[in-house]
């Protein structure tokens, strides 16, 4: 008895860390993709060519859009299966095994790693900058202020939809679309859209600091000032009093501050 218990449990350690590897490669595939997919929409759609105007079937952006497309499908369908049979993201954190250490540890060093590229190549040249600062910090806060355990699942059910809005607003609006700010977009309404997306990104993920210290109000308290005044003291002290420039200058909460310090205060 004790050895087929003794099986199964190797089975099941075989299989988890065969879905974890799934999970890994799935995702790896989906970033590459999506990568290939918005360089690919940079393809002429339709043109004349020696007097003929060709539709968007004769496209040589179809084919590549059409695989793409698939294979962003197939890497979804892989991450969720891989995800439910491993359950990847929930390591308990007061668990004092060597090895649910080392695993935590990981994984707590992919979300720095994956949260800070967002913020760097995605957050910042896309929307306004106090507000894509206030969802990173509140996103670490999660984690380690909070230590809830697979707050990984809601951090990625936000950055993921978020991402993909903001990458595909600035790739319709630049003919090269780049990672860097040299290529940012101008475009107010565009601006705009991005900011309401990233402030319905941050306010669910306040929902979710709300939830789970509903009962300790303080600690709450504690969240808040640290994820959304704090970064406004720094912000409001760097611009008007040091006159240091942010990483960008556009955005909502850049034009009103500029607008209440310049215009109401007259400063």
């Amino acid at each position: 008895m004790k050895q087929e218990v003794h099986l199964d449990a190797e089975k099941d350690v075989k299989s988890r860390a065969l879905s974890r590897a799934n999970f890994k490669v799935g995702l790896v595939l989906l970033i590459i993709c999506a990568a290939f997919f918005v360089h690919t929409l940079s393809f002429p759609m339709t043109g004349s060519y020696g007097g003929v105007e060709n539709q968007w079937y004769v496209s040589p952006a179809l084919f590549p859009l059409s695989v793409l497309s698939i294979l962003m499908i197939l890497s979804v369908i892989l991450i969720i299966k891989a995800w439910k049979d491993c359950d990847y993201f929930n390591v308990p954190m007061d668990h004092s095994g060597a090895e649910t250490i080392n695993n935590r540890k990981n994984i707590d060093k992919w979300y720095v790693i994956i949260l800070l590229c967002l913020y760097v190549y995605v957050y910042i040249p896309s929307a306004d900058f106090y507000l894509v600062t206030c969802l990173f910090v509140l996103s670490l806060i999660l984690r380690f202020y909070l230590q809830l355990t697979g707050i990984w699942r809601w951090v990625l059910y936000v950055h993921i939809p978020l991402t993909i809005v903001l990458l595909s607003v600035r790739s319709m609006n630049s003919e090269a679309f780049s990672w860097f700010l040299t290529e940012s977009i101008v475009d107010e309404p565009l601006i705009l859209i991005n900011d309401l997306c990233s402030v319905t990104a941050l306010f669910l993920l306040l929902l979710s600091s709300v939830i789970n210290l509903k009962s300790k109000p303080a600690k709450l308290v504690r969240v808040l000032m640290y994820s959304m005044l704090i970064p406004l003291i720094l912000i409001c002290i760097f611009s008007f009093v040091l006159y240091v420039p942010m990483p960008v200058e556009y955005g909502s909460v850049s034009s009103f501050l500029n607008y209440f310090v310049y215009e109401v205060l007259g400063v």
